[in-house]
């Protein structure tokens, strides 16, 4: 079992730590701009920034310039861009309609804050300003770092149906392999590929935390 009860956590005088709400991860779609426009779009033009462009294939894009885990891919209307073996595969899944795509990791999101004062509402406004620009995948996330959700028993309301969702699809999924990107109980409500899924994990055992740190984290993946 993760995590101890509250009190008992009181008693070891953790740190404290507020909850926060975050954006974890954005993914945008661009048509009629160029790279240098998101650069500056973003508040970090070249060269002031280091970005790094190189040939990759990445979701149909033959070109990606990034900035750390912050990634701007572009070239599927530029023949160019494409080799010979480049094209077979290409010829599936590109479109010379593709545009450009930004895509924030989450850590990405926190370098972003990190260079911008956290200007989310700022870039999110410009970005809904732009006409043919489309959000494909925006994950907010919160963090509770006090105790106010139990990992255990929302796996265990889950499993007796003990909730409301528009979504049919629900996981309970349990790791202890070092090798998953989760560790720890997680539970999931929705599918990946719908509108929303709804993720709820115990984050600091996928960290590493002993029992003595209370870190649940409540992600929703939106599409489109």
């Amino acid at each position: 079992m993760f995590g101890k009860p509250i009190e008992q956590e009181r008693q070891l005088q953790l740190p404290e730590k507020n909850n926060v709400f975050l954006i974890d991860w954005l993914t945008v779609v661009f048509h009629h701009v160029s790279v240098p426009f998101v650069q500056a779009l973003l508040g970090m033009p070249a060269p002031e920034f280091p970005w790094e462009t190189e040939r990759v294939f990445r979701n149909g894009y033959p070109m990606q310039t990034k900035y750390k885990h912050i990634t701007i891919l572009w070239g599927a209307d530029d023949a160019q861009y494409f080799t010979s073996d480049e094209k077979k595969s290409a010829s599936e899944k590109v479109r010379i309609d593709m545009g450009i795509c930004l895509d924030m990791s989450g850590q990405g999101c926190r370098e972003f804050e990190g260079e911008k004062g956290n200007d989310w509402l700022k870039l999110i406004g410009d970005i809904m300003d732009r006409p043919k620009t489309n959000i494909t995948r925006l994950d907010l996330a919160y963090d509770d770092h006090i105790g106010l959700l139990d990992i255990n028993r929302i796996a265990a309301d889950v499993h007796d149906r003990n909730y409301t969702s528009p979504s049919r699809k629900s996981r309970i999924i349990w790791s202890d392999d070092h090798d998953e990107d989760i560790q720890g109980l997680t539970v999931e409500i929705g599918s990946k590929k719908s509108a929303v899924m709804t993720r709820i994990y115990d984050k600091a055992a996928e960290r590493g935390f002993d029992h003595s740190r209370h870190w649940v984290r409540v992600e929703m993946q939106l599409r489109d």
